[in-house]
């Protein structure tokens, strides 16, 4: 946890620093001009050398919790702050060091994020688990014919097959084995959620033809990197699928975002397809003469319980466009 400490004492700096002893705390005996690190938590005292911080405090960015504590509460003009700060006031009394660690663990960002706050039921995991694994393992099934020599095509292509089927598979079922288990979210970019996927055979075999723009680097915090895989993996899976053997395939991945949506884009130069596929692309219960099967049903399953939405633009011949938007929320 980042902490910036804003105390013109440096007895109760000190004080608040064996209070809370496993945090990195950045101390400020007057509230900075610029707050350019981003912080965890902001703690000020309302006091500073006779005067109050209060042009510092509703200036304060309202990303950022903030405790303002104070040795004589009762002169907290607490009118002047704003509404909608994410503030609380505590008092510098005998309960201070349980009151400051107590709403320090509650109003830090680690600590929020161990609350998932959206809800993925058990049968969205179970389908994608079950998608994600059968085309791996009906390789590997073929182990038993290789050992006995039943099998018509090259060994060493099917033992390739069979080796890179069981490391992709183990590590996914790794990776949703750690997701159920772990009590916080971990989240990741774009470029970091594809590490997990690109082992993927129909991923690697088109790796190529993948390239990324916009602020691909960029930390998302709106869905978790295990969900953020998922998600990636379905479409690139499905553009590579449907390529088109006419022209060489291309897939841009990107994301973007303006004042209302966080925007991830998938766009390919593949088959494409016509209104009424695209139409039922996310709600189709079993694979059909398309192909277009459980993947995409998961895929929106996940989107929906993320609050989010899908729009398709797509042209037979010309490629189709993905748009996955969360909306950004917003302080009340």
């Amino acid at each position: 946890m980042d902490i910036l400490l804003i105390e013109d004492d440096l007895n109760d700096a000190e004080y608040i620093r064996n209070i809370l002893p496993d945090t990195s705390i950045d101390v400020y005996a007057s509230p900075p001009e610029e707050v350019t690190k981003e912080y965890d938590l902001i703690i000020c005292d309302y006091f500073l050398g006779g005067v109050t911080s209060r042009e510092f405090i509703e200036s304060t960015n309202l990303d950022t919790p903030l405790i303002i504590i104070s040795g004589k509460v009762d002169e907290v003009d607490v009118s002047s702050l704003p509404k909608s700060l994410n503030a609380l006031i505590i008092s510098k009394n005998e309960n201070f060091k349980g009151l400051l660690q107590h709403y320090a663990k509650l109003l830090c960002r680690d600590e929020k994020v161990e609350k998932r706050e959206h809800f993925v039921d058990y049968k969205t995991l179970f389908l994608d688990l079950v998608h994600d694994l059968k085309n791996d393992l009906m390789w590997c099934s073929y182990f038993d014919y290789l050992s006995r020599g039943d099998v018509d095509m090259d060994e060493d292509y099917l033992k390739d097959k069979i080796v890179h089927s069981s490391i992709f598979a183990f590590t996914r079922l790794t990776e949703m084995s750690d997701y159920v288990n772990s009590e916080k979210e971990v989240y990741s970019s774009l470029k970091e959620s594809f590490e997990h996927i690109k082992g993927s055979r129909v991923i690697e075999e088109h790796k190529d033809a993948i390239e990324f723009s916009g602020e691909a680097d960029k930390n998302i915090t709106f869905v978790s990197s295990f969900f953020l895989s998922v998600i990636l993996k379905n479409l690139i899976e499905n553009s590579c699928k449907y390529a088109d053997p006419e022209k060489p395939l291309k897939i841009d991945i990107s994301y973007t975002e303006d004042m209302e949506n966080h925007t991830l884009t998938v766009k390919d130069n593949a088959k494409g397809m016509t209104k009424d596929q695209s139409k039922k692309l996310f709600t189709r219960r079993q694979k059909s003469d398309s192909g277009m099967g459980m993947g995409l049903v998961v895929l929106n399953r996940i989107i929906k319980s993320h609050k989010g939405s899908i729009k398709v633009k797509t042209q037979l011949g010309q490629g189709t466009s993905i748009y996955i938007n969360f909306p950004k929320v917003r302080p009340n």
